[in-house]
């Protein structure tokens, strides 16, 4: 799992964390960190709720990145399901909770993608 590689990195700058984004982007020290929804047809994967202050993180030292999935919910037209991140640092936390709905064939995860720094890009 991608998340995991944000631990011990330093928060310099997150973009997306508002409700209704389908995408957040957490830029480090060590590299990027998105959490997004590679999109099919028909499914819907957005955040619903923030709790904490990005603002508060921007400098941090991440310490805990952790994903919890909830229970697949049916909806008269398909299913729900809820994705729930916590992120702290040394100077503040974000609880971000996603949610996903679609139809009933297509997924509704969110995924992670981690995008290392090159050594090019390291500058000493």
């Amino acid at each position: 799992m991608s998340l995991e590689n944000i631990i011990g990195a330093t928060i310099q700058s997150i973009t997306g964390a508002e409700v209704g984004s389908s995408i957040i982007t957490f830029r480090t020290d060590k590299g990027t960190l998105e959490l997004y929804h590679g999109q099919c047809c028909c499914e819907d994967v957005c955040v619903e709720d923030i709790n904490g202050d990005v603002s508060d993180m921007i400098g941090g030292i991440v310490s805990v990145a952790d994903e919890r999935v909830g229970e697949e919910t049916e909806v008269g037209w398909g299913r729900s399901l809820h994705t729930f991140y916590e992120i702290r640092t040394t100077k503040g936390d974000m609880n971000i909770r996603w949610l996903g709905r679609d139809n009933g064939y297509y997924g509704v995860s969110v995924d992670s993608d981690w995008k290392p720094l090159s050594e090019e890009a390291v500058v000493d």
